[in-house]
């Protein structure tokens, strides 16, 4: 087990360097993203209590470079259709942590959802016209003890005198997934003196033995300089922005902005409440009908970006003990 994920990271880390050393030998423009989703800062751990996600992206340069012209035919081949628009392209790697309400019971109480880890990779491709943002991604790895969500968590509450979750050794058993997601983006904007506003709708999809759902939702932005990016980039599943900065954006200045969203997902699978796709594990009773509300605000500047959010997400299984809240925080640093 630990070769097998030896062997998924050092292939990501691969896809990773490859970017960047691209990005450097063709002068391209690229972006590092640093996201951290946590709801320690609100109710302590439970649920879905931890996310941590980086990523690195490069952005098409020269008209002629031989590996955006496949990957043009990739996604004029595979997204909605579009004219023309600019290409990113990138890597990531991150891990979830999901855990019942009382850590302190082993065995777990049944009826809470179970403790569960998804350490995963990928990558993503962008497709960006003035009004349209598309995204195709690919995300593989492992849930289970192998992906380290119990030492993670306890080392963690260790080093800083909380209390350890005692359960689990009744986790998900270990199992290899897989994630393959398209997303729809549109740009509504509208200008009020100095300052803007835009409407991002937004339709996705995701297929595997992770997750599978349909989404649909939007956010409201008001600010300065809003074509910098398309909002926040979060962890999925979520209301996501964009993992690139749109440097022409900035000649004027820095961006800002503050936002509000929604988005309403039909769930057919969810592991982490579903259980083990093939073998016997912990599961509890999924809703079909997952909505997450969100709020935050960001500030774009030509080398960084900095935003922080919140969301309340609706119960997500039965039995649940109210909706879920958690805090993200994202900072990119463009090159």
């Amino acid at each position: 087990m630990r070769r097998r994920l030896s062997v998924l990271v050092a292939a990501l880390a691969a896809c990773t360097s490859w970017t960047a050393a691209s990005a450097q030998e063709r002068g391209r423009d690229w972006t590092f993203n640093l996201i951290e989703e946590n709801d320690s800062l609100l109710h302590g751990d439970k649920h879905y209590t931890q996310g941590l996600y980086v990523s690195l992206f490069a952005a098409q340069h020269e008209s002629e470079d031989r590996w955006f012209d496949r990957l043009r035919s990739v996604a004029d081949a595979i997204m909605l259709p579009a004219e023309g628009g600019r290409l990113y392209f990138g890597g990531f790697l991150g891990q979830s942590i999901f855990t019942p309400e009382d850590k302190r019971l082993n065995p777990p109480d049944p009826a809470d959802r179970p403790y569960a880890a998804w350490l995963y990779g990928g990558a993503s491709l962008y497709r960006e016209t003035d009004h349209t943002l598309d995204r195709a991604t690919l995300a593989v790895g492992l849930v289970g003890p192998g992906a380290g969500g119990r030492k993670v968590q306890n080392d963690w509450h260790s080093a800083f005198g909380f209390n350890k979750a005692e359960g689990w050794s009744s986790q998900l058993k270990n199992e290899p997934g897989i994630i393959v997601s398209e997303e729809r983006k549109w740009r509504l904007a509208t200008a009020l003196g100095p300052f803007e506003t835009d409407l991002l709708p937004e339709i996705n999809v995701s297929l595997g033995n992770i997750f599978t759902y349909a989404g649909a939702g939007g956010v409201i932005r008001f600010g300065q300089r809003l074509r910098a990016d398309w909002g926040q980039p979060r962890v999925q599943p979520a209301l996501s922005g964009s993992e690139f900065v749109n440097r022409a954006a900035l000649r004027d200045g820095p961006a800002w902005y503050v936002f509000v969203g929604g988005e309403g997902r039909a769930v057919a699978r969810n592991i982490f409440i579903d259980g083990n796709t093939w073998e016997d594990s912990r599961s509890v009773d999924r809703k079909p009908l997952v909505a997450d509300f969100t709020a935050g605000a960001a500030i774009v500047a030509d080398w960084a970006r900095l935003g922080a959010s919140f969301t309340h997400r609706t119960e997500e299984f039965d039995g649940q003990h109210g909706a879920d809240e958690f805090v993200a925080l994202n900072l990119s640093i463009q090159f």
